[in-house]
């Protein structure tokens, strides 16, 4: 079975025009790398990469020489490397996400207090009732590791204080 995919990926390649397999440039520049970009053809030893984001482009130009050098030991004889952004270059499968902090994850419905339900009966206007329901339980639900939002403080500055001075007229 391994032996066919080997097969069908050196004739995807070879029919697209592709310098190398998937497998193959994955191997030389490893699963990080390879997991955003995809190798294309080379042409007079210039070596097209097409590859995610503009972020990955710049990334990869930073490592072009430790590629070119791979490469080389790989037994391929390239001179440079050519990056086009393109975003169907990422491999969907391999790149992971990160996971949501807990300050952004949904949160999930709360009991508010029984006489904070009772004040909030007493408003008459359903949408602001709503709201402060909905931000009081956003505040109860807040894990206590995350810092409340910051009190209004005067703000501290490392400047020094401006003086008042009075202007004086000089009498001719």
């Amino acid at each position: 079975m391994s032996q066919l995919l080997f097969g069908l990926q050196a004739y995807v390649a070879d029919r697209t025009g592709a310098f190398l397999t998937h497998d193959q440039w994955r191997t030389i520049v490893g699963e990080r790398i390879a997991a955003h970009c995809r190798v294309g053809k080379n042409y007079q030893g210039t070596l097209t990469v097409q590859v995610a984001s503009s972020a990955w482009c710049s990334e990869l130009s930073f490592l072009s020489e430790d590629i070119l050098e791979k490469l080389f030991r790989a037994g391929y004889e390239v001179k440079k490397l050519r990056f086009v952004v393109d975003p169907e270059a990422r491999d969907k499968k391999a790149v992971k996400r990160r996971p949501v902090p807990a300050a952004y994850a949904p949160v999930p419905p709360l009991q508010l207090p029984p006489e904070l339900e009772a004040r909030l009966a007493k408003i008459e206007d359903a949408n602001l009732r709503a709201t402060i329901a909905a931000a009081a339980r956003a505040s109860l639900a807040r894990p206590p590791e995350l810092p409340a939002e910051p009190a209004n403080q005067p703000i501290k500055s490392g400047a020094p204080a401006a003086r008042h001075t009075k202007s004086r007229s000089s009498s001719s």
